[in-house]
């Protein structure tokens, strides 16, 4: 009988399901395109059958075994695959069949390491970053102003020039397939980069840095100020007695913005680990998923903030015990902070709220574990950041104690002009005085407000004749706030709808009426809201809508105003 028709498989694939992508989408066709039978357990492995049987059908049929080596991979399935090359007759058979790959860099089991391995780990780390690179790419694309794009594409082409230089210096084999590809890509973009230029200079446009509707990242020059919150921040990092602390602030305040640019605002030695509470972590199904969102924000966060390798947190391993497993990490994260001092920062905590009212989660698991890391980890430092305070979500009050809040609110009146006047370096509009100061009446600094209201006088300045664009004045800002209000819709329905109630809209409405700076005696207020009005104020207050003035309340930002008026009218 011949060796080939011994075996059902030519090769099986072992490997964590954490590296599924790589293993399904490059690994398994390019086998297959060279004409090889492979066993793989999703395809192949019998339904109803325990796995360690599976796996070791799949090792007996195949002429070769190759283990794909990652650190997952060591941490989930070396027991499982140990047992199978000791668990027979001929346990030195198995392991000569074996083929190792390498896909990422970890520390490899005794039995392994004696053999030679193939290493990927190069080539997949190349792939991802021109998968990253994509992805920036797109996202530059579908930034709403030239300014914008170009400033996203050249932070990729900045990108693109370092992995060209490492490639050129590098004599590992795959460096020569992905120079030309990485000397391309970079030509492209920066050819792309040229044009936007010279089509905004042909126009003779004023280039709009402004960002709306998004936190700005750390990349972006546009963001300003905040330097006393980060400040504040440091210094309660510092307190030996370790407080949690809570960012407040209403929405579109600048909280996540803040939490994206701490990396430039705090000592090197702070390592902001930020986690979107909005985003996967608190849609999970069950607490290893997650805590598996978690730990991967994390990661992700060290990476971009500060450079700094975290170890992953494969989920598989959190399936039989994730609250254990995640703690073991965590001892992990520590060895790898070396001195340095780790700021979670979680944001939107509200939503993860929600999802423990509706039974998603246990509360005593997830806020006892967090409690217990903010007590008996001091490496670690809690910040959460959300548009409640903890009296409002008593929850949350019976678990964290001492709570430090640090409020964020309106930008200094320095911080709003320079927002205004010199967003970015050679930003090309000037403003006259009265038209300066207006914009910031009309918006009392309100960063996003700001934004919004400026972004739209460089799209009135780039109708004008070039001979009279590149000079705001008064007029260009009372022209500029309805087509605000228009665009803004999405901001000032969101306070109606989620954040008032139906007497708080109705006063609103009352006090919008009134005229800009206008305020409403309370005896006023007292006859036309007679039920709650001590509430209505007091919650109304706390939104930083409305403010004490004159014996009676008034808004606060008149762009606001200028909103609930339309709805009066």
């Amino acid at each position: 009988m011949s060796e080939q028709a011994e075996y059902t498989y030519d090769v099986f694939i072992s490997y964590s399901h954490v590296d599924r992508a790589w293993v399904w989408d490059e690994l398994l066709p390019r086998l297959e395109e060279a004409g090889l039978r492979v066993c793989i357990d999703d395809r192949d492995f019998e339904i109803g059958t325990p796995c360690l049987i599976n796996m070791e059908r799949a090792v007996d049929d195949s002429r070769h075994t190759l283990v794909v080596l990652t650190p997952a991979w060591v941490e989930s399935q070396w027991t499982e695959f140990e047992s199978l090359l000791t668990g027979t007759a001929d346990p030195a058979g198995r392991r000569r069949k074996l083929i190792p790959l390498m896909l990422k860099p970890c520390k490899l089991p005794p039995r392994i390491a004696m053999l030679t391995y193939a290493d990927f780990t190069q080539a997949y780390e190349h792939k991802n970053q021109f998968s990253r690179t994509s992805q920036d790419v797109e996202a530059a694309l579908h930034q709403e102003s030239a300014y914008n794009q170009r400033l996203a594409l050249s932070a990729v082409e900045d990108r693109l020039d370092g992995l060209l230089r490492e490639l050129t210096r590098s004599s590992e084999r795959y460096a020569a397939r992905f120079r030309p590809i990485t000397s391309r890509w970079r030509q492209i973009v920066a050819d792309h980069v040229c044009e936007l230029a010279e089509s905004v200079e042909a126009r003779q446009e004023i280039d709009s840095p402004y960002v709306i509707g998004v936190p700005l990242t750390e990349q972006q020059e546009i963001f300003v100020g905040r330097t006393d919150i980060s400040a504040r921040i440091e210094g309660l990092l510092l307190d030996r007695r370790r407080p949690p602390l809570l960012l407040y602030g209403q929405r579109r305040m600048g909280k996540t913005s803040l939490l994206n640019n701490l990396g430039r605002l705090l000592p090197s030695t702070i390592v902001p680990l930020f986690v979107d509470l909005q985003g996967p972590a608190s849609q999970a199904n069950d607490h290893a998923g997650f805590l598996y969102n978690i730990a991967r924000g994390m990661v992700d966060s060290a990476e971009r903030q500060r450079g700094l390798t975290l170890p992953p947190l494969p989920r598989e391993t959190l399936a039989a015990d994730p609250f254990t497993r995640f703690d073991e990490w965590l001892n992990e994260v520590e060895e790898a902070l070396g001195q340095n001092t780790a700021l979670l920062t979680l944001d939107e905590f509200e939503v993860l709220d929600n999802a423990i009212a509706k039974g998603r989660f246990d509360e005593e698991a997830v806020l006892g574990t967090l409690r217990h890391l903010i007590q008996h980890r001091p490496r670690f430092k809690v910040l959460l950041a959300g548009s409640h305070t903890l009296d409002e979500l008593q929850r949350w009050a019976s678990y964290l104690i001492n709570v430090q809040v640090v409020h964020i609110s309106y930008l200094k009146e320095a911080e709003a002009r320079q927002l205004i006047e010199r967003p970015v370096k050679d930003f090309a509009l000037r403003y006259e005085a009265e038209a300066s100061q207006r914009v910031l009446d009309l918006t009392r600094g309100h960063p996003f407000l700001v934004q919004l209201l400026c972004a739209e006088i460089v799209a009135l300045k780039n109708e004008q004749d070039p001979a009279v664009r590149r000079l705001a004045r008064l007029a260009d800002v009372e022209a500029a706030a309805p087509e605000a209000l228009s665009h803004g819709s999405f901001f000032f329905a969101d306070i109606e709808r989620n954040q008032v109630d139906a007497t708080g809209l109705a006063l609103l409405r009352f006090l919008a009426a009134q005229g800009e700076g206008a305020a409403a005696s309370r005896e006023d207020l007292a006859r036309q809201f007679p039920d709650e009005l001590n509430r209505t104020l007091d919650l109304l207050t706390r939104r930083e809508l409305i403010e004490p003035a004159d014996g009676g309340y008034r808004f606060q930002v008149d762009l606001i105003r200028r909103w609930f008026a339309q709805q009066v009218t």
